[in-house]
């Protein structure tokens, strides 16, 4: 029989409270984020194309994205691509920001065009 470093659990009861406050979720905000296009392939003039949802994570905790409200609308190859010669904002933020401006610009233009007319 392996013997285990304690006899008892530490805890009893309910869990420990949650340490880092729930980021802000809006999936149906992301739906319209997401119904805008990729924002980098909008400016190279390759038209709408599908996006998913770029959190950015400048000024947050570790490991902690930012809000729903902060989204940006990239493409799986703008948002995550991982080829060393790729415009990911992952992969090469440098690189990216010079190209297609930075997570505060491309989170204007999300907020212009979301908002009502």
């Amino acid at each position: 029989m392996i013997q285990t470093k304690r006899s008892k659990p530490r805890r009893k009861g309910e869990p420990a409270p949650r340490i880092k406050p729930k980021r802000k979720e809006d999936p149906k905000y992301l739906d319209r984020v997401r119904a805008l296009g990729c924002w980098a392939c909008f400016c190279d003039g390759a038209g709408w194309v599908p996006a998913e949802t770029h959190h950015p994570r400048g000024g947050q905790g570790m490991g902690t994205k930012a809000s729903d409200s902060e989204a940006l609308p990239l493409c799986s190859r703008h948002h995550n691509e991982q080829h060393p010669d790729s415009w990911s904002i992952h992969r090469n933020p440098i690189e990216f920001k010079q190209r297609y401006g930075t997570e505060a610009k491309i989170l204007e233009w999300v907020k212009k065009q979301l908002e009502p007319k």
